[in-house]
């Protein structure tokens, strides 16, 4: 937990923080980071619902205790967008319209790279088995339905596919590169989810 606060202390400002813990001193760690300016919101994920009688509900920056981490990405990704959305221009000593606008939209453009950092990460870590492999499939064949030939792939990644290969499935034309990068461009946090084996598997080859 110290390094935790201590890591959390080192950072600029202009690093916005979205903390999540479920750490057993919850009480203490968030007494020591709460005040801190770059941390942005605290979440807690009590999955035995330990931090409820003793937690102090009047601070701010605490965002609910949540008991699965579904329900924490949902609360996290509209959290993070509210945070691109509303978040004021920063002091600049620009002052010209053209380039305030620039770093408005660079602004946004690094939240929305954080938001997108933050949900992949919850959502690689979330337990899954071959039943979301099945889930995303099922999406794939739906979506393709008047396709014969991606359909044909489709069945053949069912039969074939190893975890090891999911970075050359993803850097071909696939259809699951299609998909998948429509979900990322449009921030569709349901197909992300579906296919958050397949994301879990391109970060473990990309990590060896």
């Amino acid at each position: 937990m110290l390094q935790c606060i201590d890591a959390i202390k080192s950072k600029s400002d202009n690093i916005k923080i979205f903390l999540i813990s479920s750490h057993t001193d919850t009480e203490t760690l968030i007494q020591k980071v709460a005040h801190q300016t770059n941390v942005m919101a605290i979440y807690l994920l009590d999955h035995e619902e330990r931090f409820a009688s003793t937690l102090n509900h009047s601070i701010t920056k605490l965002h609910d205790l949540y008991s699965d981490l579904d329900s924490l990405s949902i609360r996290l990704s509209q959290d993070i967008k509210s945070f691109i959305h509303y978040t004021p221009l920063s002091i600049s000593t620009f002052d010209r319209e053209k380039n305030e606008n620039t770093i408005r939209d660079l602004n946004k453009a690094n939240a929305r790279f954080l938001w997108l950092q933050l949900l992949i990460d919850i959502l690689i870590k979330t337990p899954y088995n071959d039943q979301e492999k099945d889930e995303m499939l099922e999406e794939c064949r739906t979506h393709y339905k008047d396709n014969s030939t991606v359909l044909k792939s489709i069945k053949e990644f069912s039969q074939t596919y190893k975890s090891t290969e999911a970075l050359k499935f993803y850097t071909t034309d696939s259809f699951l590169y299609r998909i998948l990068n429509r979900a990322l461009r449009t921030e569709n946090i349901d197909i992300l989810f579906i296919c958050r084996f397949f994301l879990a598997d391109i970060c473990n080859q990309l990590k060896e």
